[in-house]
């Protein structure tokens, strides 16, 4: 790829942006599904709070389905790793009474 077509954002974008793109559109969907539910939000609506493309989101998600399935693991990650210090905690104290 030539620098002109660099310099005009043209090709394949680096998987840092690829990234921060699906984490936005993730982050996007999440709020608006938790204000409208899953039935009340369009692809479309996730897009534009993203500040993407409704094609973009096809392409790293397939589906509305596919970003509600990132969303909950997502979700599920970030409960899991807030509850893993408690079950540390409870598992050191539980060697302690032993």
């Amino acid at each position: 790829m030539g620098d002109e077509a660099r310099e005009k954002g043209l090709g394949r974008r680096s998987a840092d942006d690829a990234e921060r793109t699906r984490g936005a559109i993730i982050d996007a969907a999440l709020h608006l599904f938790a204000e409208r539910g899953f039935e009340g939000v369009s692809l479309r609506d996730i897009a534009r709070k993203a500040g993407t493309t409704h094609g973009l989101i096809r392409h790293h998600f397939g589906s509305k389905g596919g970003v509600w399935r990132a969303v909950v693991d997502v979700a599920d990650a970030e409960y899991v790793a807030a509850l893993m210090p408690v079950l540390s905690g409870m598992e050191s104290s539980r060697e302690e009474v032993d």
